[in-house]
């Protein structure tokens, strides 16, 4: 009977300690920072109220976030420190140009700034479990399907001398990919369309366009990863370190890898470039992604995808898992919409429908919409039923330059022995495939100017739709369903990156910032009744819980009052970013309201940016 006790007794005290155990690992770090409050930021009784995500991990369609990392919590249960930013770049009382770093309501040097945030993002904790969660599976790509190599079998590249395409520009008639299912039967598709290719540095360089921000150090220490099909041979000459090649045998798309990262090289010459090829994923890691971007030297701030083919909803597997990775290493990931506006569906590419992405279409040098650029809004949708449920969200949030012209670049022509068909490394470049790495590079030109972007894919949002301010000739025409919500609309200025903005970010978990009634309320003053003012606020979401729910998990509003007047509001359902444009009555102060309707789920990881339009 003794015996039987003591067995009893270890055995209970074993089985406590285990439950204890797998409690630590799961829940903990979802039990802390509780704080005492009589209400909770929906104005709810309650004792306490958490200020972390709750813990969210379904097995139905996310599946990735509950195999991989068994070990290792969950990192939509980790909670992220709380704080907050403010940064402008605008004329003094002098008239001359100041920068001001603001963190958790202290003023800082830019220097002082920059260390503290370092500290900072160094213990992220959601970065950190992420990385951790999914570090196996990713060490398999890279140490087990990557070749490490950059060169291909069964390829042979020679250069090309003696071809001579002008200096600052070139006009040809192209062949256009179509469908005889077009849209409109009164516009058919046509087979060639003219394209005046402008030399790269004419286009970053005329009028305002981009100039403003190459005052900046050309990309030094900003790290950008370039996913593709494909990747560029050495013969190219094209400067990259290499992540990870899992397709080497035939490189049916080198030419169009090689020409992403010429563009991206040729805008910032100093930035350092990290190659993917989209085959480096598992079943856990859907999209080739460097998980350990924050390790790298320089650290990767950037990501480009110029590939794709669209389908229409929100993907449960690329468009979910490229919004968990922004959502918790919260770098900026930048996608093509792809090139089949002339299709019947017209649809976004998969990694360009994530909510955390910034997607790009693409417009000639004289503001009219590539005809070829995809538009249509794709749909939440949680149970795959396309085209029948889900609400719509707006893709793309921005437009820019697709017929760029590289006069000085090599050509190689690229046989491809195993069909005996093959493809030539030219100085031209188009559609959304050369759009997107434009803007990637301008936003590499943005982190090294100013510091304060880096980690903030939510503000980089909100800045580049506040800077569209060059009006898209034909937009309405083309973009039919962005026209009501004004976005998408114009190109992204380089001075309107560069100056004049105050932005802001407030990231923290799920009851952090918003007051009682749902609020964050803060003015702004030194107001010019003469001036335009754009506002904008973006968010970011878990994919996870996306794919889910077949919404958003968080619904946030945007006003702007003056002088008790509402100026401006913006309150779309399903959109991840709100928009104002106003004109100021006085120079009285502006009062902004970002007001959460509704609050299901996540952290805070909230982005705003005014523009002073000059």
């Amino acid at each position: 009977m003794f015996n039987s006790k003591i067995l009893l007794l270890m055995w209970i005290v074993l089985a406590v300690n285990a439950v204890a155990a797998e409690r630590s690992v799961a829940v903990s770090s979802a039990e802390l920072n509780v704080i005492d409050a009589k209400t909770d930021v929906l104005g709810r009784h309650n004792s306490k109220v958490r200020n972390t995500p709750q813990a969210y991990v379904k097995t139905t369609k996310s599946m990735a976030l509950a195999k991989e990392g068994e070990n290792s919590p969950n990192p939509n249960t980790v909670s992220i420190e709380p704080h907050q930013g403010f940064f402008e770049y605008r004329a003094n009382t002098k008239g001359t140009m100041v920068k001001k770093y603001v963190l958790d309501t202290v003023d800082y040097t830019e220097a002082q700034y920059l260390s503290l945030i370092q500290d900072i993002e160094d213990r992220d904790a959601p970065r950190n479990a992420f990385k951790d969660f999914y570090k196996n599976g990713y060490k398999y790509i890279v140490d087990t399907l990557s070749s490490k190599s950059k060169e291909y079998s069964g390829v042979s590249i020679t250069k090309i001398t003696g071809e001579s395409y002008g200096n600052d520009s070139y006009s040809t008639d192209l062949f256009v990919e179509c469908s005889k299912y077009v849209i409109n039967s009164s516009d058919p598709c046509r087979t060639e369309e003219h394209y005046d290719f402008l030399n790269y540095a004419t286009v970053v360089t005329n009028s305002n366009y981009y100039k403003y921000l190459f005052s900046a150090k050309k990309g030094v220490n900003i790290g950008i990863s370039f996913t593709e099909n494909n990747l560029p041979s050495s013969s190219f000459g094209i400067d990259y370190k290499l992540v990870a090649n899992c397709n080497t045998s035939y490189p049916d798309q080198i030419v169009h890898g090689a020409k992403v990262a010429r563009t991206i090289k040729s805008i910032v010459p100093k930035a350092t470039l990290y190659g993917l090829t989209t085959s480096c994923t598992s079943s856990q890691i859907p999209v080739a992604l460097p998980i350990d971007g924050y390790d790298k030297v320089p650290k990767i701030y950037i990501g480009n995808h110029s590939y794709g083919n669209g389908v229409g909803v929100y993907d449960n597997q690329r468009s979910s898992f490229i919004d968990d990775f922004v959502y918790h290493t919260r770098t900026i990931e930048i996608a093509s919409a792809g090139n089949e506006g002339l299709f019947l569906n017209n649809q976004i590419t998969p990694y360009a429908r994530g909510v955390n992405v910034v997607s790009v279409g693409a417009v000639h040098n004289d503001f009219t919409y590539d005809r070829s650029s995809s538009w249509k809004n794709p749909r939440f949708d949680s149970n795959d039923s396309y085209p029948n449920s889900g609400l719509e969200y707006v893709k793309p949030e921005i437009a820019s330059f697709a017929d760029l012209f590289f006069p000085k670049a090599d050509i190689f022509k690229v046989d491809k022995v195993v069909k005996g068909t093959s493809a030539k490394l030219d100085p031209f470049f188009r559609q959304t495939s050369s759009a997107t790495p434009f803007i990637t590079a301008l936003v590499a030109h943005l982190l090294d100017k100013f510091p304060f972007y880096r980690w903030h894919p939510e503000v980089v949002k909100a800045l580049l739709i506040t800077s569209s301010i060059i009006p898209i000739k034909d937009a309405a025409q083309h973009d039919k369903d962005n026209e009501k919500f004004k976005v998408a609309m114009g190109v992204p200025d380089g001075r309107a990156m560069a100056q004049y903005n105050r932005s802001r970010f407030w990231n923290g978990n799920k009851g952090d910032f918003f007051n009682s009634n749902g609020e964050i309320r803060f003015d702004e003053i030194d107001i010019d009744p003469t001036k335009t003012y754009r506002i904008a606020i973006a968010w970011l979401s878990s994919g996870s819980y996306v794919l889910e729910n077949g919404r958003l998990p968080q619904d946030i509003n945007l006003e702007v009052w003056q002088d008790g007047k509402t100026l401006g509001k913006s309150a779309s359902e399903s959109n991840p970013f709100e928009f104002v444009e106003i004109k100021p009555k006085s120079n009285k102060k502006l009062t902004i309201i970002i007001k959460r309707k509704r609050n299901d789920y996540g952290r805070v990881l909230l982005g705003y940016n005014l523009l002073e339009v000059h």
